[in-house]
């Protein structure tokens, strides 16, 4: 029988894997070896590079041969952002960062979390797979500077989540505030139960004035026009429930979930409504309190 010209159409070959050599890429990481063992360790240790353009993204899996040691950045900005029960909070990570496979980072699933990843700028991660943790035999210096790195990053999301766990605001602080003639300029700083200081997101410490005061309006002033619809047109006024339906449906995303967010806990508190306003209209203050407003207002229902 006569084969077709599908048959004898030559199969693609699969492409290779981009291999890196991890010490040309990150020196650092060999800091601990002496000039020698530092030569041999750069010829021996690579990993697969993977490239990454701007936009959503997800790490590798361990079923694609990744090892828990994950991937090094080497260049680039991802941002890791974690959302539970409303709530976003965001990693930046950068060069020298150590990412894990996406089945190794895996939220605690009995609390609903959810967890992406955006590429901010074109970004190289090089895979730590089999050969790397191999040749890592040889010299275990280069594990616990990877460890460290580990390590690192866990202090640093801490750090992270303790300055977004705002528990109160101290009213006899906003009291003195009252009784005096002045207009305060508040920090965003918070204290800790042990004493330490720390800086807080100002958005959320806005918020949670606005509710300790009970504030007519909240004006949240940003460099976005307000929210948007899935057209991409401004919405000038929602409930505090078509908000959070917008939030559960994706159509509010990214930067925006937090404004809201703010925008609904100082609605929740108290503050008969909160508007996130766009700063870049002129006299935009004067227009939200005395015309139609120049955002998006959010009120109690």
């Amino acid at each position: 029988m006569e084969r077709s010209n599908v048959d004898r159409v030559p199969p693609v070959p699969e492409q290779r894997p981009r291999l890196v050599r991890i010490l040309h890429e990150d020196p650092d990481l060999a800091r601990r070896l002496d000039a020698d063992e530092a030569r041999a360790a750069a010829r021996q240790t690579v990993g697969i590079l993977e490239e990454i353009s701007p936009g959503p993204w997800k790490p590798a899996t361990l079923a694609q041969g990744k090892c828990v040691f994950g991937g090094l950045v080497l260049d680039g900005l991802l941002v890791r952002e974690l959302t539970v029960g409303g709530a976003v909070t965001a990693e930046l990570l950068g060069a020298g960062d150590l990412v894990l496979p996406q089945d190794a980072d895996e939220p605690v699933p009995f609390v609903g979390a959810q967890m992406t990843w955006t590429v901010l700028d074109a970004t190289r991660v090089a895979w730590l797979d089999g050969p790397f943790v191999v040749a890592v035999r040889r010299w275990p210096e280069l594990a616990a500077v990877l460890l460290e790195r580990s390590q690192r990053r866990l202090v640093r999301v801490g750090v992270l989540q303790a300055i977004a766990q705002l528990t109160r605001i101290d009213d006899r602080v906003l009291a003195t505030f009252r009784q005096s003639d002045i207009i305060p300029v508040i920090a965003p700083i918070g204290v800790g139960a042990g004493g330490e200081t720390y800086n807080i997101n100002a958005d959320t410490v806005a918020g949670a004035v606005a509710a300790a005061v009970k504030a007519k309006r909240f004006l949240l002033l940003t460099d976005v026009a307000g929210v948007l619809d899935d057209e991409k047109r401004l919405i000038p006024e929602l409930t505090a429930a078509e908000a959070r339906r917008l939030i559960v449906e994706g159509t509010v995303s990214g930067g925006m979930i937090p404004k809201v967010e703010t925008c609904l806990g100082a609605v929740d508190g108290g503050v008969e409504a909160a508007v996130i306003l766009d700063g870049r209209v002129p006299h935009a203050i004067l227009l939200e309190l005395f015309t139609e407003g120049a955002g998006t207002l959010i009120r109690r229902g």
